[in-house]
This record gives C-alpha cells, sequence and structure tokens, in this order.
C-alpha cells in the first residue's frame, strides 16, 4: 500500500512539472515507456515466481477457484456481519466515485484550460498522496491504537460528511471542492485503510483471507462499476448538476454512517462470541 502511495505521488509531482514543457497530449506518450517497462517487469515476476502447483493441476484451476469463490459468498450471505463489511466496501466504493465527480467537475469549471486541468489535478493528487503516506506512518497506527476501531472507521464518513456541506453551501469553489476531495484521498487510504482491516479481526481465521480476497476484489470493483452507473443515471437520466449529486451524496454518505454503527455492534458481538468459544474449547482441552 504504501509503494502505491508513494508512486501516485511522484507520478502526480513528475506529471505536473512536464506538463507545462510538454502539454497534455504529448504526456499521455510519455506514459508509453512506462507502461511497457510494467509489462515487463510483471513477466519476469510471473516467470521467477510460478506456483508450482499449477503445473499438476493444469485446467483445474480455474474451476477449483470459482468454487472458493461462491463458497465465500455464501459465507458472506450467512452471516450479517459479513454481510455488513461487503456493505461498507460497497457504500465507500460509490461514495468515492461521486466525491471524485464532483471534484473534477469544479476543477473543469474553474480552470477551463486543459494544460491548467491536468496540472492542477496532477500537482493535487501528487501532493495528496504524499500527504497521505506521512499521516499513515506518522499516526496511522498511533491513531487506531488510541482511539480504537470502532471510533477510526468513522473517520472517513464524518470528514465526507462535512466536506460535501461545505462544497453545498459553496458550490464550484476550487478550495471547497480540494477540501472534499483532500478529506478522501488523505484519509481512504491511511486511517480509514487501517481501520478496516482491524474490521477482519472477528472474522474466523479459517474464511478471513477468503473473505477479505472477495470484498477487495470482487465486492470493491463491481461497486466501483455500480458507481459509475448510478452517476450515468442522476446526470444523464435525471439531469442533477454538482449540487443535485452532492445531496444524493449526503444521502449515501448517511446510509455508510448507518451501516458503520450497525458493524461497530455486531463487531463486538462477534469478537465476544468468538472469545468465549475459544475458551470454551481450552477449558474442554484441561
Amino acid at each position: 500500500a504504501s509503494g502505491g502511495i508513494l508512486g501516485s505521488a511522484g507520478g502526480g509531482l513528475l506529471g505536473a512539472a512536464l506538463v507545462k514543457r510538454v502539454g497534455t497530449d504529448n504526456l499521455l506518450l510519455l506514459l508509453v515507456p512506462a507502461l511497457l517497462l510494467s509489462v515487463v517487469i510483471v513477466q519476469i515476476l510471473l516467470r521467477r515466481y510460478r506456483l508450482s502447483s499449477r503445473g499438476r493441476r493444469g485446467e483445474h484451476v480455474p474451476e477449483e477457484k470459482n468454487k472458493r469463490i461462491k463458497s465465500t459468498l455464501r459465507t458472506i450471505r450467512s452471516e450479517r456481519y459479513l454481510k455488513l463489511i461487503v456493505g461498507l466496501v460497497a457504500v465507500s466504493a460509490i461514495v468515492g466515485s461521486i466525491v471524485g465527480w464532483q471534484f473534477d467537475g469544479v476543477v473543469q469549471k474553474a480552470l477551463v484550460s486543459k494544460d491548467r486541468i491536468t496540472g492542477f489535478q496532477a500537482m493535487f493528487q501528487g501532493l495528496l498522496s504524499l500527504f497521505s503516506f506521512l499521516l499513515q506512518i506518522s499516526l496511522g497506527s498511533r491513531v487506531v491504537e488510541r482511539w480504537g476501531v470502532r471510533v477510526t472507521v468513522l473517520m472517513l464518513p464524518l470528514a465526507l460528511l462535512g466536506g460535501t456541506t461545505v462544497l453545498l453551501l459553496n458550490p464550484l469553489r476550487l478550495w471547497a471542492a480540494g477540501l472534499l476531495r483532500g478529506s478522501d484521498g488523505a484519509l481512504r487510504y491511511s486511517l480509514d485503510k487501517a481501520s478496516f482491516e482491524l474490521l477482519y479481526v472477528p472474522v474466523e481465521q479459517s474464511v478471513r483471507s477468503e473473505v477479505k480476497a472477495v470484498t477487495d476484489i470482487v465486492v470493491n470493483r463491481f461497486a466501483d462499476g455500480v458507481g459509475g452507473i448510478v452517476l450515468l443515471i442522476m446526470t444523464k437520466v435525471f439531469g442533477l448538476g454538482l449540487s443535485g449529486v452532492g445531496l444524493v451524496n449526503l444521502v449515501l454518505i448517511g446510509l455508510w454512517l448507518w451501516v458503520v454503527i450497525e458493524a461497530r455492534k455486531e463487531y463486538v458481538v462477534v469478537l465476544l462470541k468468538n472469545l468465549g468459544s475459544r475458551l470454551e474449547l481450552s477449558k474442554s482441552t484441561i
């Protein structure tokens, strides 16, 4: 995670410096060597760390993977706490997509020029990623240890609630849009990420890794797509502008907060239940 954040920071700051010299269109061409280098690195890693089991299982690997995913989805549907975690991932991703759209819309209206927009976006993303990295390594674990997951998991939705409200009261203000997007970017990949990882602690160890993989990959990507569809419906079908979309996002953030509160309650219930089961198992082995 830290490597990705630093990469985003470096790419953003480099893009902001280069766009002044080569322009937005030519900047895209500079990405081609980087993408080709990434393909080469991936191929080298695949050859070096190829799973030895692949040769033994052959064509049965995809089938077994699909069976595991289906089994994990059944497990999620059978437990309320896991369904709440999935709900958190989904709502968070949808709200994040809308926040990004709001920020982009304000930037385009405020700056107009293509190169100015690209330079501002690149510089903003670079500085935001750098701040997120510093926040993660300096305060991330300390804040979680001091306040606990039941408090820190509320920080991101509350920050976005405040940021969205500020933007609604100050429409088309670049600083208001920056405050909203900055709150999302700074907290999502630092404090919120660390807090969310701890939500998996009460989950049984036998299914924890599978549940985490499904929520992080399948549910998160699906929710990103849903967020895009929701934006299309709001803007193209209902003709909502920045303020209308912001009001809808307030409702979604309210739903997010409700899911967080329910997950906090269930977190304690499941944790105590698992601790009780372990104590009973320990007594039975004495």
